[in-house]
Parts: C-alpha cells; sequence; structure tokens
C-alpha cells in the first residue's frame, strides 16, 4: 500500500528545503508504515519553547534553517516504548524509507535514531527518533 502526505504533513513542510520536502515526498510512498510529518522550519521562539522543556538539546537545530523534519509514525499503540519490538520496527521502517529516498536523490540523510551512523541501537545518540536532517557538510 502506498501511502500519501495529508494537509497537515504538507503544512508542516513549509519552510523546509526543496530537497529535503522532495526526499519525504518520495519516503511516503517507499515506506511500509504511514507517518505525518510533525514538523519542519521553526521559528527561534518555538525552538527556545522546546529547549526551555528539555525537547531539544540545542538553540542551534537544523529545523530554523529548513534543514530537517520530525516524523511520526502513525497507528501504533504505544510509540515512544523503545523497548517494544513493535514500535521500534515502525520507527526503522520510516528512517530506511527516508534513507532510500536520500540515496536515490545522492543525499545522505541522518536520522536522530542513529546520529553518529553506528547503529541506532548503539551508544546514546538514538534519543530523536522523529529528527531526519540534510547533512551539515552540504547544506549549512
Amino acid at each position: 500500500m502506498a501511502y500519501h502526505l495529508g494537509a497537515k504533513s504538507k503544512a508542516a513542510l513549509v519552510g523546509v528545503h526543496p530537497t529535503l520536502v522532495a526526499i519525504v515526498e518520495r519516503a511516503i510512498g517507499l515506506t511500509p508504515v504511514d507517518f505525518r510529518v510533525t514538523e519542519g522550519l521553526r521559528t527561534f521562539e518555538r525552538q527556545q519553547e522546546l529547549f526551555r522543556a528539555g525537547k531539544s538539546k540545542t538553540m542551534k537545530s537544523r529545523h530554523l534553517l529548513g534543514y530537517a523534519v520530525d516524523l511520526f509514525p502513525l497507528g501504533l499503540a504505544d510509540p515512544w516504548n523503545r523497548n517494544n519490538p513493535e514500535t521500534k520496527a515502525a520507527w526503522r521502517a520510516v528512517a530506511e524509507a527516508m534513507y532510500q529516498a536520500g540515496r536515490e536523490r545522492g543525499v545522505a540523510i541522518t536520522w536522530g535514531g542513529d546520529f553518529n551512523g553506528d547503529g541506532p541501537d548503539v551508544g546514546t545518540d538514538g534519543w530523536d527518533w522523529p529528527h531526519f536532517e540534510l547533512p551539515r557538510t552540504v547544506y549549512r
């Protein structure tokens, strides 16, 4: 089954870099798990709010430049339970679709579930599962 971005997801992509928008649009057609775009371009004020609440670890977020999006898999009973195999599989399916869509465009997407690229279950860099961003070396 091919999924499509809904109106809320499309609205959340306004202001996001066109390359990342194209990758998200391709990924929704590749994924076996439906997802929603929950956040794209952020204002400085929104970033401050998330930082103060402990929901972001930086004030230099890639969202401020339109180089990052947050995606959320739909239909999960317990979407934040990292020990639930169904939950883990859904988040990874979204990540794999984003990786594949990025590869098709020649762009190495970074996932917040594996910021350093050593695997999503290694170390402590997997704290931001919804986050996907364009590579910092190319998009600054």
